[in-house]
């Protein structure tokens, strides 16, 4: 079966969700923040410093980074949650396409 827009399910025709499971996805979503924010901290960690040279130290910096990924994460801090769960829901207003936007790129606004 081939999905299309018009065969495609929409929330609108199977009613709103409950709140437990809007609930369930809002953690969720923070949950894959907080790792995707790990993995940025991470890998801007600069390399071969001075606390590079043991297992310890760099096992002390991964656990320091998924703390503040997971921090930052719950915090809303950076707002990649809100947006994944509204996306899901079909429910984000804010990503509405600009009326007069530029045809070239290049061109230097004053």
């Amino acid at each position: 079966m081939k999905i299309t827009p018009s065969t495609a399910v929409s929330n609108s025709s199977i009613g709103p969700l409950p709140n437990a499971t809007r609930a369930r996805m809002k953690k969720a979503a923070t949950a894959l923040e907080g790792v995707w924010l790990t993995q940025v901290l991470q890998a801007a960690r600069p390399k071969g410093g001075m606390l590079d040279k043991s297992f310890a130290s760099s096992a002390f910096q991964d656990m320091l980074s998924q703390q503040l990924g997971q921090t930052m994460a719950d915090s809303g801090v950076v707002g990649l949650a809100d947006k994944m769960t509204n996306q899901l829901l079909h429910t984000d207003a804010s990503v509405q396409p600009t009326p007069s936007a530029p045809k070239d790129r290049n061109v230097a606004h004053e």
